[in-house]
């Protein structure tokens, strides 16, 4: 029993983990979600020279959306590893438990 009780404790630990993790991805997620609605927002705007759109690869605003997204990449991976993890040490918990 005393080895059931240790594999919960880890389980337990790796649940706090996870939700770390998730509502890391979740902030990510919705901010994500923000810059691209406001860049889609610049984008349909009248563009009267063609130096407008040249210039606009460098703008804070699109550098920021660049961040995020690779820091979105890098919480996705990290939350979908977490829930793996999860998965895989349930599954030897439950198997434990029969």
């Amino acid at each position: 029993m005393g080895d059931i009780e240790v594999d919960y404790k880890i389980f337990t630990d790796l649940s706090k983990g996870r939700e770390v993790t998730r509502k890391k991805f979740e902030h990510y997620r919705v901010k994500l979600a923000k810059l691209r609605e406001k860049e889609a927002k610049k984008d349909s705007g009248n563009v009267t020279s063609g130096a407008i759109m040249f210039n606009r690869g460098g703008t804070k605003d699109h550098e920021r959306l660049v961040r995020n997204v690779e820091k979105f990449e890098k919480s996705e991976h990290y939350f979908k590893s977490a829930t793996r993890t999860m998965d895989e040490k349930i599954t030897l918990l439950l198997k434990r438990l029969d």
